[in-house]
């Protein structure tokens, strides 16, 4: 099934069938829901009476026998706009790549940790930049120290994402905001590198509003954007949009300047520490992998004129 997928189901009078499909992941369409998930036949009826019944249907936890071994398969059936869909995850897929449990809670800790007294230091400098007296070169120092700070803090996000601590709240939110919220978290840095952000983000009319935890996913977009950052020259412009797919996704994409896509297993580009694509920071993507996995999201790599386009999709 792959990591995550949407599924149309349209229904004969007794079953659910496959209708389209994103990725395909194998579907055909008029398939039968059970042949195309692995599940019992008995299951299927059950999804089918969750598709016909109430908008906000409960997930269901399925045992697909389409691999060996059989992997299990979160679904969220429901209505939309009158017809039925499914936006399936595959829990083994989600978790083939996850820290483990251990460092998962030692991310926790060590962020809370190194917190406090990074934000001590944070406040200390800042109190020092106020000062009129200082010098120059003083406050060049000063500069570099809350660019370094800046840089610590960013670290720290991702390594509490890459752990995938806690769940995330998710809440209406619009693409727009999220984006706003992490363009502001490296404005200095965009300001530092002459890069200049363009944001196309305006919502379609009438298109639903994406369930998100802003809180969890700026953090980790903010440094997704300063890496494509990286890529510009100075007085250069980075191109964001943020859209609705009548398909029933919203997705946010933007491009990094790295070149041709390399000839690698997609699964390593989000490899800690070892993906061609992660400047700046190593865990970067690892984090962002885990935090739009864990919201119900996917990310999508795909070549462009200048090198690699990042599609970040979310069910709507």
């Amino acid at each position: 099934m792959g990591p995550a997928g949407i599924v149309k189901l349209g229904w004969s009078p007794l079953d659910l069938r496959i209708i389209w499909a994103e990725p395909p992941n194998g579907c055909s369409v008029g398939q039968p829901i059970d042949l195309a998930l692995g599940i019992l036949p008995a299951e299927a009826r059950d999804l089918t009476n969750s598709a016909l019944g109430p908008l906000a249907a409960s997930p269901h936890f399925l045992r697909s026998n389409l691999e060996s071994p059989p992997t299990i398969l979160r679904l969220e059936v429901g209505n939309l706009n009158g017809e039925p869909w499914a936006w399936v995850m595959d829990l083994n897929q989600l978790l083939k790549g996850a820290p483990q449990i251990q460092f998962s809670s030692l991310s926790s800790h060590l962020s809370h940790e190194l917190r406090n007294p990074l934000s001590s230091v944070k406040m200390a400098v800042q109190t020092l930049a106020r000062h009129s007296t200082l010098g120059e070169k003083d406050q060049r120092r000063i500069a570099i120290a809350e660019r370094e700070i800046r840089t610590l803090e960013r670290t720290l996000w991702m390594v509490s994402e890459f752990g995938g601590a806690g769940v995330p709240n998710l809440e209406p939110t619009s693409l727009k905001a999220v984006i706003d919220q992490a363009l502001e978290r490296i404005e200095p840095e965009l300001a530092f590198r002459k890069v200049t952000c363009i944001v196309a983000a305006d919502p379609a009319d009438g298109a639903p509003i994406p369930r998100l935890d802003p809180h969890r996913l700026a953090p980790v977009l903010s440094q997704l954007f300063l890496n494509a950052a990286l890529g510009l020259a100075p007085d250069s412009t980075l191109n964001i949009e943020g859209r609705f797919n009548p398909d029933g996704f919203h997705e946010i994409c933007v491009e990094d300047a790295c070149g041709p896509l390399p000839e690698l297993d997609k699964e390593k580009m989000f490899s800690p520490y070892s993906s061609p694509l992660a400047r700046g920071s190593g865990l970067s993507l690892a984090a962002l992998q885990n935090t739009v996995l864990s919201q119900g999201g996917r990310i999508i790599l795909s070549s462009s004129e200048r090198g690699v386009e990042f599609k970040l999709r979310f069910p709507a």
